[in-house]
């Protein structure tokens, strides 16, 4: 087995001809990645001595996680979506950072997206380029939570210290959503540490919506072809989700394990309940003033001509662009990603009868 002080976890779920890129993809990195298969039928065929197949028909999302999560012996883990590409360089480099910084419970570096056009694969900035800068570094933790849901940035997909990661899963392992999952899965690594952005390239993210099965628990709303739009209607999903979970018999289970996981940090039930509401407070507080937002910038968008607002996105793209590291070691990672995608080109013919991905 390959000697690395981190473990990456795939989940996938009836996704099988996406599933077989992610494994050619990983097989020459130097760590293991434990695949956690909750597919009905159990994928027969000769895995490379790095990955490590686990069948778990049935298992939810986080079950499924945990259940891998109990074999892995290395210091910190990483989170990939079986259509995402992680870059092990990144990897390397943030353990090296986790190793030299005890203060923080995990860190992520900076995204690209790509598209798959005419036989070409073309990159681009997957997030905002204050994404870029994130970071929550308060010493006090009640801060932490408040400014790590204000603005709110996934961490789930950064490299977390695996008993923190685990103390995470554990404690959301009875919601249903999807959303829900990733929202809470802050506040666990939120009250152990620090979490910030380093400036690495991380992960390169797949734009096509591949068809994904019973992932959310409630539809997502109907997509619009203004992305401002679609945008206010993702936010108000998002708070109606929220919404639901408070009244949530979810909601009081996760309440309980959250108390018991922390418990070595706080006084007692209330103060966990105070984080708690403060992590979701925090949270509806940004959704609301980022919706309201896309109203101002689409009522903008109608008084400025298209060619204003097209010049305007391309400058800013490209200025992000700049923001991304360009050292030869992710450049060549890049070249593997873009080899990857095409020599799995078919598996977006054979997904044009399902749409829509998480």
């Amino acid at each position: 087995m390959p000697q690395s002080k981190f473990t990456i976890v795939v989940p996938t779920h009836e996704r099988r001809e996406i599933l077989r890129r992610s494994i050619d993809y990983y097989k020459n990195f130097s760590c293991n990645i434990l695949i956690a298969d909750s597919s009905l039928e159990k994928m027969c065929c000769d895995f490379p001595d790095n990955i490590i197949y686990k069948h778990l028909p049935g298992k939810s999302f986080l079950k499924k996680i945990l259940e891998v999560l109990q074999t892995i012996t290395t210091p910190y883990v990483c989170y990939s979506g079986d259509d995402d590409y992680l870059l092990e360089t990144g990897l390397q480099e943030a353990a090296h950072f986790l190793d030299s910084n005890l203060d923080f419970s995990s860190v992520q570096g900076r995204y690209l997206k790509f598209e798959l056009t005419e036989n070409k694969v073309v990159f681009s900035p997957r997030y905002n380029k204050r994404a870029s800068c994130y970071s929550v570094t308060d010493e006090n933790v009640y801060s932490r939570i408040i400014k790590a849901y204000d603005p709110y940035m996934a961490q789930f997909a950064s490299i977390h210290r695996t008993n923190i990661f685990t103390k995470s899963c554990r404690s959301a392992s009875d919601i249903s959503s999807a959303w829900m999952v990733e929202l809470t899965s802050v506040i666990v690594p939120m009250c152990y540490g620090k979490h910030k952005v380093l400036p690495i390239l991380w992960m390169v993210r797949d734009s096509f919506k591949f068809y994904s099965p019973n992932v959310y628990k409630n539809p997502k709303p109907k997509k619009s072809d203004n992305s401002l739009i679609s945008s206010y209607r993702g936010h108000q999903h998002a708070l109606n989700e929220i919404k639901l979970f408070l009244n949530s018999k979810e909601s009081l289970l996760f309440k309980s394990k959250l108390a018991a996981e922390i418990s070595e940090l706080i006084g007692g039930v209330k103060e966990s309940d105070k984080i708690f509401n403060a992590a979701f407070k925090s949270c509806t507080n940004w959704l609301i003033k980022d919706r309201n937002k896309c109203i101002i910038k689409i009522i903008v968008k109608s008084l400025i001509p298209a060619w204003i607002t097209n010049k305007y996105r391309e400058r800013k793209s490209n200025q992000h662009m700049g923001d991304v590291d360009t050292t030869s070691s992710s450049k060549d990672a890049l070249n593997k990603i873009r080899f990857s995608v095409l020599a799995f080109a078919k598996i977006y013919n054979n997904s044009n009868k399902h749409k829509i991905k998480t």
